[in-house]
Order: C-alpha cells, then structure tokens, then sequence
C-alpha cells in the first residue's frame, strides 16, 4: 500500500476545517498531530512530492483538480494504477483504477 504525502496535506486541511466547526459548536477540538500520527503509524509506503511530480502534474489535461493531478503524478511515476478514494473524478482518467473506499475489500 502506498500513498502521496499529499494525503497527509489533505487531512490536516479537513481537520482544521472540521476544528473550526467544533470551536463554532463550543465542542472539543481535535488533535491534529494525534491524528496525523495515527496515519503515519499504518504499514504505508509514502511517495514523496518532488518536482518531478509537480512537472508532470502540470502536463495533464484532465478536467480534475490539480491536487488530483498531483496525485496521479505521484501514481504514474511510482507505477500505481489503483487508488482508493471517493472522489469520483478520478473516473475520468483512463488508466487510473478507481476503488470507492465503501466497497474497497481487502484480500
């Protein structure tokens, strides 16, 4: 299993904004590092942002985010082709494998 540090970027950004929510609610906030170490604790290969991915990031013509152009940079230049996400654009991509994460099964 491997995954972009760029998940890592993406989930402290819904904490914080899930933290504003909760600060609004007079609730609990949550532990951002708590939470981010929980991630880097599982059996995960992390692939690094370097500028070779940025570059070929920059060449796709995909009608997607650029976050999910960096990441289908990271996935064609580390020779991944599935990736488990709910984002539902990443369809668009012929060579990508989308697995929605509710019926993602391992084994």
């Amino acid at each position: 299993v491997c995954a972009s540090t760029m998940v890592l970027v993406e989930v402290i950004n819904v904490l914080c904004k899930l933290n504003r929510i909760l600060e609004e609610a007079q609730k609990e906030k949550l532990n951002i590092r708590k939470n981010i170490d929980a991630v880097l604790s599982l059996p995960i290969k992390w692939i690094e942002l370097d500028f070779a991915i940025i570059r070929r990031a920059s060449e796709y013509q995909f009608k997607v985010s650029g976050i999910d152009c960096v990441h289908v940079a990271s996935m064609e230049l580390n020779l991944v082709n599935e990736i488990i996400s709910a984002d539902e654009e990443l369809n668009k991509i012929d060579f990508i494998k989308r697995i929605d994460p509710l019926t993602f099964k391992v084994g």
